[in-house]
C-alpha cells in the first residue's frame, strides 16, 4: 500500500506536490517537459481543475468545453484537457510515485498559490484519510494504477480535437442576444 503522509496541511487544506505531464502524443511529437505544481485536495470539488496556464504552456488542446460553477458563481464554460498527474509519496522509507491520466478542467489561477484542485473524480483509486487530532493526512493507493479515462472516451485524434476546440471557442466568443 503506497501512502503519502504529511503535515503539509495548511489553513486552506491538505496540499500535495505533483508533476503534470502531456499524454496522447502522436508519432513524431516531442513531449514537453513535465510541470511541477502543488494541488489542494478538495473533497468538496466534483471535478479536478488546474491553472489553465499549465496545459496552455504545454501546448495541449482542449478536448471540449464544460460549464463549471464555483461556490457563488454562475456557470461558465472552461476547457477540459486530458493529461497525466504524478503524486510522489513515501512507502517503507522509499519514495514512490502514483501516476494516472485524467480529464482536468482549465481554470483561472488560484489566489492562494496552488496550481490545482484534486477533486473527487480523480483519482478514484486513492483513499484520503484525515486525522483532525494530529492535523495529518494520508493518501493510500487502493488498486493498481490505470488510465482513468481510457474506457470512457477511447483514443482521440489530436487534429480532430483541435478542430472541435476552435469551433467551440468561436461559439463562446459570439455575442449573445
Amino acid at each position: 500500500m503506497w501512502e503519502h503522509s504529511g503535515r503539509f496541511l495548511t489553513a486552506i487544506g491538505p496540499l500535495v506536490h505533483v508533476r503534470y505531464r502531456c499524454v496522447d502524443l502522436e508519432a513524431g511529437e516531442v513531449e514537453p517537459p513535465p510541470v511541477a505544481g502543488v494541488m489542494l485536495i478538495d473533497t468538496g470539488a466534483d471535478i479536478t481543475g488546474i491553472d489553465n496556464a499549465i496545459p496552455e504552456a504545454m501546448g495541449l488542446v482542449p478536448l471540449r468545453f464544460m460549464p463549471v460553477a464555483g461556490v457563488n458563481n454562475a456557470p461558465e464554460d472552461y476547457p477540459v484537457y486530458r493529461m497525466g498527474i504524478d503524486i510522489s509519496g513515501v512507502r517503507h522509507g522509499e519514495r514512490e510515485t502514483v501516476t494516472f491520466n485524467a480529464h482536468v478542467v482549465g481554470t483561472p489561477a488560484s489566489a492562494e498559490g496552488y496550481s490545482g484542485l484534486l477533486g473527487r473524480d480523480s483519482p478514484q483509486h486513492l483513499k484520503f484519510i484525515y486525522d483532525g487530532r494530529t492535523s495529518t493526512y494520508r493518501l493510500q493507493l487502493q488498486a493498481p494504477v490505470e488510465d482513468l479515462m481510457s474506457s470512457r472516451n477511447g483514443p482521440v485524434d489530436r487534429k480532430e480535437r483541435r478542430r472541435k476546440a476552435r469551433k467551440l471557442d468561436k461559439r463562446r466568443r459570439k455575442p449573445r442576444r
